[in-house]
């Protein structure tokens, strides 16, 4: 089955009709060959071959370089699948004598390089007619001069010409530019290193990718690290790459997460995300901090244990009391019947001419006094849940008035 994406690998390592002035890079190559692994890497896009077009050190001519681009997007404009467009070059980029910015391929001429390189505004016209609602993710890693300066070799200022030229060619749809240099530097590449400055940094930051959980990088991701890598490697000699987006009606397609991040496997488990409507406080439970509306439940609660236990006590207490008045009251005839059976027969009986004055009678005022106590502890008990309601925000009328009639007490 093919895939949503396509890409095309322009650029030259080699131009020998232009010896002169460019000299061959193994650089060029390299960065081409590692990008083009990439792409097809199962652990990279994963990319079929009839998903890539590399046109990497064609001989052909720029014309007939466009007309196959342009044929291999038609053939996939077919397909319903087909999503995004990327495109990478590297290579040497100069300007014509029209001051038209162009890209050098094998077959381009120093001497003729309006007629012979490949003007980024046909190429932008070629992608936008062939693709009119794809995404478009161009890469430019060019050179501007093919002079060595002791170890390093001067390429184009890519971003200031695209700017007044190829951008606006590109903004027919939603295209990002990830270009090798800002529009104030020029960029460079180690004459003795592997890859390009950029695209090493490039394949590094895709291979390596980013400690942050996401799945997928963006154009935007891929700039950060590359701009990281190349300012811890080169220091001083460091130029920081550059994006541009021509066209944003549909949304700025440089924050689009298309490429794997490695890492993204490797990295712990998010943190459990902290709800906006809980506010933190210094309340330990279970090695968490609690909510204030937690608290406020657990205080109510525990005031109406309270209130619950109090009125418990009160009633142990006036049942105490009941029953120690109750043994106060008894009959003195149970009192002296009890004697008189323990008395002895020979001695002579004790007959009382009247019992014993007894105290007054108080069941009725002790439970008079009960009652009122519980009472109490009812009222204040559904005082603390009314206060507690309130506190939570409710503020019915009933309650007030509840409240009131019950004169609770704040």
């Amino acid at each position: 089955m093919r895939s949503s994406t396509v890409a095309i690998i322009l650029g030259a390592s080699e131009w020998p009709k232009s010896q002169s002035r460019w000299a061959s890079s193994a650089a060029f190559r390299s960065s081409a060959t590692a990008f083009r692994n990439y792409l097809m890497a199962p652990d990279g896009l994963g990319l079929g071959e009839a998903d890539v077009l590399d046109l990497f050190d064609d001989r052909r001519s720029a014309a007939d370089l466009d007309d196959e681009i342009d044929q291999f997007l038609s053939r996939r404009r077919l397909d319903d699948r087909l999503k995004d467009v990327i495109l990478y070059f590297t290579g040497h980029g100069a300007f014509a004598e029209d001051r038209r910015y162009v890209l050098a391929t094998r077959a381009t001429r120093v001497d003729a390089l309006g007629q012979s390189g490949y003007r980024v505004a046909s190429l932008a016209r070629t992608i936008n007619r062939s693709v009119r609602d794809g995404r478009k993710f161009v890469i430019l890693d060019a050179c501007f001069a093919g002079a060595a300066e002791q170890d390093f070799i001067v390429q184009s200022d890519v971003a200031t010409h695209l700017e007044d030229q190829a951008m606006s060619a590109l903004a027919e749809s939603g295209t990002a530019l990830l270009c090798a240099t800002s529009s104030a530097d020029v960029a460079l590449a180690p004459s003795a290193g592997t890859y390009t400055m950029f695209s090493g940094a490039l394949m590094k930051a895709l291979r390596d990718g980013s400690p942050h959980p996401v799945r997928y990088l963006s154009f935007d991701d891929l700039r950060q690290l590359i701009a990281n890598l190349i300012e811890k490697q080169y220091r001083d000699e460091a130029v920081m790459p550059e994006i541009h987006v021509p066209d944003q009606r549909r949304g700025d397609i440089s924050r689009v997460a298309l490429f794997p991040n490695p890492q993204f496997e490797l990295a712990p488990p998010p943190a459990e995300p902290v709800r906006e409507d809980v506010k933190r406080g210094p309340f330990p439970f279970r090695g968490r901090s609690v909510s204030l509306s937690t608290v406020r439940w657990l205080t109510a609660a525990g005031l109406l244990a309270l209130f619950a236990l109090l009125g418990a006590v009160a009633w142990r207490m006036d049942k105490g009391h009941s029953a120690v008045g109750a043994g106060k009251n008894a009959p003195a005839s149970q009192a002296s019947g009890a004697d008189t059976q323990a008395t002895p027969a020979s001695s002579p009986a004790i007959i009382s001419s009247g019992a014993a004055p007894q105290g007054p009678s108080e069941p009725a005022t002790t439970d008079a006094a009960r009652k009122a106590r519980l009472e109490a502890a009812q009222r204040e008990a559904e005082c603390a849940r009314i206060f507690q309601r309130l506190s939570l925000g409710e503020t019915q009328p009933e309650l007030l008035k509840r409240a009131q009639k019950l004169k609770c007490r704040d």
